[in-house]
């Protein structure tokens, strides 16, 4: 039943028209929706005409409309399109539906289908009427049209489309080809042993790197390492990926470095003009050469080298490896000196008086070390020094230098101080014949012609003399002295009270 507006009478709900006030009521004449197909999102074309309505409303989204026209309406589910239509005699709803159609996967492709590990595979797609979608194992991408993944085996994406309506999906394969070894290479391929070498490599498509050959295999990263190389080797690196792994080597040769065990020169100190021989040992060389300062010569097959030498020399041996790897040097000297010698050497005296000094003189050349023996007292190369030898001695210089050894010697005589007894005192001076007569048992006998020789020079030299009755008398203060005759010498001292009074006189 529907209640007229105009008149208020009850009709029926077939009824088109009121009963009484014969008012028509609102009819919709047509209705038609057209699915979009070229429309990302579910989209309807719409379009209604309607008779004998003076308003229309049409929810959802449109509002307000004419009796007869068309609009576009988006959906994201089914939906129920409600017409309200009124009039002077009642008002009625329409209701029409939306229903949302499943997603459409137009497309679904990438650039290429194999996989780069460590780059992205770029996927894009084109789906329509789709609320969500998801690529499988990747995650969800809804809103999107395109994304980056990393895959790192061979494997199948799946895109799926879902909304209210139901899912679809679609597959695409993607494959990670066998790793792509690209370089491998070594800075050098003959080295020394012991000696480390750079490795680069260039690889696609590796997730696992391994280098082997020279030891325990290792793990590589990057895109270089240094290893040592003890021996000739083969290296390989090993690159592989779920896919399967490849290999390449690389030959790096170890030479072995030269050794010189020795270098020995037989007089490394040589007299001018004297020979000197050479020799050596050397392993793991292929050519030698000996260096006399600019004079190089070839001795690979020698063991020995014999020259005359004039000059001091830097001897340089150059051990050559196989492949000219490296030049080893090994070098010493060789000096040339003069002989030493003693120039001269002279004492001022021959013989000494006990405690009595001498001087020694000397000159040396092309010496090292001069030593005066017994002594053993270091000497320059010229000079003079005063001894005072106690008993007989032979003095010897030696001059000596790396090479040779030069001596010279001398002898000094050393007279011992005479012993002498206290001597009488004489009251009356006691003269003295020239005639020898045995002195008496008191008297002092003195043989040795040096000490009369002291003695007489210090009378004198020292003393004021006088003749008297044919003697000769010193005068010394107080003290009086006759001496007669000759050696050998009979001596009265009168006078003198001590006998170290007396020698002080002797030796001064």
């Amino acid at each position: 039943m529907w209640r007229c507006a105009n008149c208020e009478t009850e009709n029926d709900d077939d009824a088109l028209r009121c009963n009484s006030c014969d008012l028509h009521i609102p009819e919709m004449d047509s209705f038609e929706a057209h699915l979009q197909l070229d429309a990302i999102k579910a989209s309807y074309v719409v379009s209604w005409a309607f008779s004998n309505t003076l308003k229309l409303l049409i929810e959802p989204g449109i509002g307000d409309s004419a009796m007869k026209g068309s609009a576009i309406v988006e959906i994201d589910e089914t939906t129920d399109l409600v017409f309200q239509a009124e009039n002077d005699a009642t008002q009625r709803v329409f209701n029409k539906t939306l229903v949302l159609p499943i997603p459409v996967i137009d497309e679904f492709r990438t650039v290429s289908s194999m996989i780069l590990l460590g780059s992205p595979v770029n996927l894009s797609w084109l789906v329509r009427y789709a609320s969500k979608i998801t690529l499988k194992d990747f995650g969800e991408f809804s809103g999107l049209e395109s994304a980056e993944i990393y895959p790192d085996r061979t494997c199948t994406i799946t895109i799926i489309a879902e909304n209210h309506s139901g899912s679809v999906s679609s597959n695409l394969q993607l494959e990670l080809p066998l790793p792509e070894i690209k370089l491998f290479a070594s800075d050098r391929d003959t080295v020394l042993e012991g000696e480390e070498v750079m490795l680069t490599w260039a690889t696609i498509n590796a997730a696992k790197l391994t280098l082997s050959g020279h030891g325990e295999p290792i793990l590589l990263e990057g895109s270089q390492c240094q290893i040592s190389i003890n021996k000739t080797s083969v290296i390989s690196i090993q690159a592989a990926n779920p896919t399967g792994m490849v290999t390449k080597e690389l030959l790096i040769k170890a030479v072995a470095r030269p050794v010189v065990r020795s270098l020995i020169i037989d007089k490394p100190v040589a007299l001018p003009g004297e020979e000197v021989m050479i020799s050596w040992e050397v392993i793991n060389y292929e050519r030698l050469w000996l260096v006399l300062d600019e004079t190089k010569v070839e001795v690979t097959d020698r063991t020995v080298f014999i020259f005359r030498a004039e000059k001091a020399l830097t001897i340089t041996l150059l051990c050559q490896s196989a492949d000219k790897m490296i030049t080893v040097k090994e070098t010493t000297l060789l000096k040339i000196v003069d002989a030493a010698k003693v120039n001269f050497m002279s004492l001022d005296r021959k013989f000494t008086v006990q405690g009595q000094p001498v001087v020694l003189s000397w000159e040396t050349s092309d010496a090292s070390q001069i030593n005066l023996l017994p002594l053993a007292l270091p000497l320059s190369a010229k000079g003079y020094v005063t001894l005072a030898p106690a008993t007989k001695t032979v003095y010897t210089i030696v001059a000596a230098n790396e090479r040779t050894e030069d001596r010279k010697s001398m002898e000094i005589e050393v007279l011992p101080l005479p012993l002498i007894p206290p001597l009488p005192i004489s009251v009356l001076p006691v003269r003295i014949p020239w005639t020898v007569e045995p002195p008496p048992p008191e008297h002092v006998i003195l043989n040795e012609s040096s000490i009369w020789k002291r003695l007489k020079g210090l009378l004198f030299k020292r003393f004021t003399f006088g003749w008297s009755s044919g003697y000769l008398r010193p005068l010394i203060r107080d003290k009086s002295f006759v001496i007669k005759g000759s050696r050998p010498l009979y001596i009265i001292v009168g006078r003198l009270r001590t006998l170290e009074k007396f020698k002080r006189i002797i030796l001064r």
